[in-house]
């Protein structure tokens, strides 16, 4: 049988992941983790048997995304790379979830 894992970045889903897949593998059962929708068009014949999902309190989601993009060493480069110098990263969380707001309503 197999078990589909949505995952959900920052959300612990890799960890989990990780021990469901030794839980799983130790039973003869099979882990498929994939971001994004169950729906995708690459899921294996014959379909999971389950799916599983692991969610986080809204409020520590975000501020752990915040930390993600703001320290996270590579990421953080990345991101000041691919921003515009005019427009950079927000230093401050709130400054952040201002700048999320902005964009949303454009």
């Amino acid at each position: 049988d197999i078990f589909y894992h949505v995952h959900i970045p920052k959300v612990a889903g890799l960890s989990f992941s990780q021990d469901a897949l030794e839980l799983l593998t130790a039973k003869g059962l099979r882990l498929i983790t994939r971001e994004g929708c169950f729906a995708h068009p690459g899921l294996p014949d014959p379909q999971p048997r389950d799916r599983l999902v692991m969610l986080r309190n809204p409020a520590a989601h975000v501020l752990s995304q915040f930390n993600f993009c703001r320290y996270a060493q590579g990421i953080s480069d990345y991101i000041r790379e691919v921003t515009p110098p005019s427009d950079p990263l927000p230093k401050l969380f709130q400054d952040w979830v201002h700048a999320w707001t902005k964009l949303k309503s454009q």
